[in-house]
C-alpha cells in the first residue's frame, strides 16, 4: 500500500532525535472537488455558474506543465460521484455523464 501524502516515520515523532527527517515531495497541483446543485463564480468583473455539476478549486505551482494540467482534468471528468440516472445507484455516474458543469476557481 503506497500513498501520495507524505508522513514522517512514526520513529521520528516519537524521538526527533533518532533519525534525520526524510525531505517531503515538492509541491504539485492539487484539487478540491465539491459537487453542486449550482454553483457560480464571479471574478475580474465576470460571472461563471453551472447548474448541477462540481465545483472545482485548483492549486496550481510554476513548475506544472500542460500534461499535468491534462492528467487533472481527466481524473476530475473521471470521477464517478453522482448517482446513476437510470437507477438511482450512488456513485454510478460522473460529470459527463449526468450532462453536468464544471466551475474551477
Amino acid at each position: 500500500l503506497t500513498s501520495k501524502f507524505w508522513f514522517p516515520p512514526l520513529s521520528s515523532l516519537i524521538d526527533p532525535t533518532s533519525r534525520p527527517r526524510p525531505v517531503p515531495p515538492p509541491l504539485s497541483m492539487r484539487a478540491i472537488i465539491q459537487r453542486v446543485s449550482q454553483a457560480s463564480v464571479v471574478g475580474g468583473g465576470e460571472t461563471a455558474s453551472i447548474g448541477r455539476g462540481l465545483l472545482i478549486l485548483l492549486g496550481l505551482t510554476s513548475d506544472d506543465t500542460p500534461a499535468d494540467t491534462e492528467y487533472i482534468v481527466r481524473k476530475i471528468l473521471a470521477l464517478k460521484v453522482f448517482e446513476d440516472p437510470e437507477t438511482s445507484s450512488p456513485w454510478k455516474s460522473g460529470v459527463v455523464d449526468i450532462g453536468g458543469g464544471g466551475v474551477f476557481v
